[in-house]
């Protein structure tokens, strides 16, 4: 028996690593959809429901803690995990707290 394939949500705004988180979640076998900000990804939750979103932290317009409170509204949240390189200890806490299984 097959396992089912995971559903992600990917929102990232710097293309280059976009371009390289896609390359190695689709080689892992993952059905990706990606977007450049938590607006698109807001809309893409209204007609798509992912295991998992992968958003990053700093975003242009709304961020990804913006996105993540979006997400509570959703009849089914998807799993949600939030990445930057220029996180802190209280904005993890508050990611945490605020609902993301992780905050990386």
């Amino acid at each position: 028996m097959q396992a089912k394939t995971q559903n992600i949500l990917l929102v990232e705004d710097d293309q280059s690593l976009k371009q390289l988180l896609c390359e190695e979640l689709e080689e892992s076998g993952f059905s990706l959809h990606s977007t450049t900000s938590a607006e698109e990804a807001y809309s893409v939750l209204q007609s798509w429901r992912p295991d998992l979103v992968i958003s990053d932290l700093r975003l242009p317009g709304a961020d990804g803690m913006q996105l993540l409170q979006w997400s509570k509204d959703l009849s089914s949240r998807p799993g949600f995990l939030i990445i930057t390189a220029f996180g802190s200890i209280p904005q993890a806490v508050q990611a945490l707290k605020s609902g993301a299984d992780d905050f990386l």
